[in-house]
């Protein structure tokens, strides 16, 4: 869910910008709000990912908590001071607009890939049933 959510944002952000060229403030705030939602929903799912990952007696269960804490990491980074920074147009942002706003593009790359490794993780260690 965390990495659709992902994928999502970062595809409905260009459609905005292109289908909104007159009011690109708008189309910014619109898109901001998507990422915000999946930054939400990958912080979630980490969470819950932390939980499974604690209770989980599988061999993997340290490799699914690291990447768990990592996309946990990464989703509140975004969250509380990568995304608001863009929102207010770089103020508390110590280097460029353009440097926080390649910060933020690459910390989503980031998510979606913890989110898709972790996905495979815990898929990779659940249990098996045979009918």
């Amino acid at each position: 869910m965390a990495l659709g959510a992902l994928v999502f944002s970062a595809r409905v952000a260009p459609m905005l910008f292109d289908a909104m060229p007159d009011d690109r403030t708008l189309a910014g705030r619109i898109a901001g709000r998507a990422f915000e939602s999946a930054y939400w929903i990958a912080f979630s799912a980490a969470l819950v990912a932390l939980a499974v990952a604690s209770i989980a007696r599988s061999t993997r269960a340290s490799m699914e908590m690291t990447l768990a804490a990592a996309m946990l990491f990464a989703a509140a980074l975004q969250l509380f001071w990568i995304a608001p920074a863009i929102a207010r147009h770089g103020a508390g942002w110590p280097w460029s607009f353009a440097s926080l706003h390649g910060a933020g593009g690459a910390m989503h790359l980031m998510l979606a890939v913890f989110a898709l490794a972790l996905a495979w993780l815990l898929l990779a260690s659940a249990p098996r049933y045979r009918s």
